[in-house]
């Protein structure tokens, strides 16, 4: 298993009893907008431990729900998990929401096997590798625990069900971009694709070669692993040791840490802003700011309040042996369909950021705009 990238922290989860409600919020409102070392890692728990009994607001028995996530972007602590919790203490105030952030897949696999024996009747995962969490599939299959995949499809073993955004329609998003950039684009393409262990990965590349294909060539192409903008850095840079003269079209970047280290290897190879047109995924800060300055082009923007709503939905259906109402469609995992619930997401480029992350609350004009930031704000008439 590679090491994973872990981000830089400035405020923890406590660790020990399971946090109440209140405290849900009170994360939640402190991770709102931040991008840079936000909120972080450990284990974070809403109710009382073993609870059982009770009611809840949405008529259903009371609960234990576990919420396993993963490290490689600053956006699972900062939305994922304070907004999974929120969304089921609103819908079943008696339930107890146990959540954990893990930077790997042994981590998260252990994670597991201990929520499991801590009496969680359903578990919600961020799978780090797609395969290596069948493992975790297995261990609650025989605790008869039902499974939900969140965000990323867990392979070789019989999910319950999927929440996710359509990662295609990411890839979609950030190679239209390119094609459609002004001036047009002329030249090759580098695609720096994401951790090769996660399904959304391949997932993204299937979504952009089906906008690129037969219109511009893909000269370089590599997985990033971890997700690490580091690890991007250093591939970009070799991919523009490979490209040599040929002119650069722009980077199909998987998420924005990503973009980050592409940005950050085409600054240094001493190349004349604008930068080519570069995409991503996530809406982070630094990537908005990066759109402000025109180092990026696109961000996939994926309302994370809306998958974690979903996923505290099913995972109360599940967990109280009901059908995923909301699932629409069906997803081959290798192990059989998958009921999936799947969402769209957004493109936002500078134009649009005042009408989609700002007005959605996802981030803030304070958070945004903060530092030397301000001024590109301006400009941008965002204040």
């Amino acid at each position: 298993m590679r090491a994973r990238a872990r981000m830089s922290t400035t405020t923890a989860f406590p660790p020990g009893r399971l946090r109440r409600r209140g405290a849900a919020l009170a994360v939640l409102a402190a991770c709102a907008g931040l991008a840079l070392g936000a909120c972080s890692a450990g284990q974070s728990r809403s109710g009382a431990p073993g609870q059982s009994g009770g009611g809840s607001q949405s008529g259903g028995p009371a609960v234990h729900v576990a919420f396993i996530a993963e490290q490689t972007s600053v956006r699972w602590v900062a939305s994922d998990v304070p907004n999974f919790e929120v969304a089921v203490i609103d819908d079943c105030p008696d339930c107890t929401v146990e959540t954990a952030v893990a930077s790997s897949q042994d981590e998260q696999n252990q994670l597991a096997a201990q929520s499991i024996s801590n009496g969680a009747d359903v578990l919600v995962v961020a799978s780090i590798d797609s395969a290596g969490a069948a493992d975790i599939v297995r261990q609650a299959s025989d605790a008869g625990v039902p499974v939900i995949a969140y965000d990323s499809l867990i392979t070789g073993a019989a999910v319950d069900a999927f929440v996710t955004f359509d990662s295609g329609m990411v890839g979609q998003i950030g190679a239209q971009a390119i094609l459609d950039s002004d001036p047009p684009s002329d030249g090759v393409v580098v695609v720096l694709g994401g951790d090769e262990g996660s399904a959304n990965a391949a997932w993204v590349d299937e979504g952009a070669s089906s906008v690129l294909d037969g219109k511009i060539e893909v000269a370089y192409h590599a997985y990033v692993p971890g997700w690490s903008s580091d690890e991007a850095r250093t591939l970009m840079k070799d991919a523009l040791e490979k490209i040599g003269d040929r002119p650069l079209a722009g980077v199909l970047a998987a998420n924005d840490g990503i973009a980050s280290g592409a940005a950050q290897a085409l600054r240094e190879s001493g190349r004349a802003a604008p930068l080519p047109p570069i995409s991503g995924q996530d809406a982070e800060v630094s990537a908005l700011r990066r759109m402000l300055s025109g180092e990026q082009a696109v961000t996939a923007y994926k309302p994370m309040k809306d998958l974690a709503q979903a996923a505290a939905g099913v995972a109360l259906q599940l967990a109280r042996g009901q059908q995923p109402s909301a699932a629409t469609t069906t997803m081959d995992n290798g192990a059989g369909q998958v009921p999936t619930v799947l969402l769209e997401p957004t493109a936002v480029t500078a134009d649009d950021i005042a009408s989609t992350v700002l007005a959605d609350g996802f981030t803030t004009v304070d958070a945004l705009c903060a530092g030397s930031a301000s001024a590109l704000c301006e400009e941008a008439g965002l204040r």
